[in-house]
């Protein structure tokens, strides 16, 4: 099991969502069913959220991204 965010891909978010140290980005499932993926019918959203109860995570220049408890299974295989 592995999470891991970039500093390329964490830092092109933190520009483009004009993040500040402190904030929290949430990575979480959502169902669709238009696009072929990995796991067919989900894709995968990122929200400014401040949960406390993260699965894992991974900070960079300050920023935290990470996934809920209960999406930990996108990473488990």
């Amino acid at each position: 099991m592995e999470f891991k965010v970039s500093e390329e891909a964490g830092r092109k978010l933190i520009e483009e969502m004009r993040l500040e140290k402190g904030d929290r980005i949430k990575i979480f499932t959502k169902i669709y069913g238009g696009i072929p993926t990995v796991f067919p019918s989900y894709y995968l959203g990122i929200m400014l959220d401040n949960d406390e109860t993260a699965g894992v995570e991974e900070v960079i220049d300050g920023v935290s991204f990470y996934l809920m408890p209960t999406d930990m299974w996108l990473i488990d295989d």
